[in-house]
């Protein structure tokens, strides 16, 4: 397996964190199911966004698109 956001190669016991559930592709318009697994580091990343501030994201994004886009 391969941790789904930084590409790393996993070993089953260095999996920190998994979703498992439907998934909709907005672009393709397709449905499927998937598991995608993580490893340590980039599931701390994933909750530690997921509980920030929302004018942190707000604030990220205009960083990242130069403005209120």
């Amino acid at each position: 397996m391969k941790c789904a956001w930084c590409g790393f190669a996993l070993k089953t016991i260095e999996i920190a964190g998994e979703f498992y559930g439907s998934y909709v592709d907005f672009e393709t318009h397709g449905r499927g199911e998937a598991n995608p697994v993580f490893c340590y580091e980039c599931w701390q990343v994933i909750k530690d966004r997921q509980n920030e501030n929302m004018q942190v994201a707000i604030d990220r994004r205009k960083r990242a698109f130069g403005g209120d886009r």
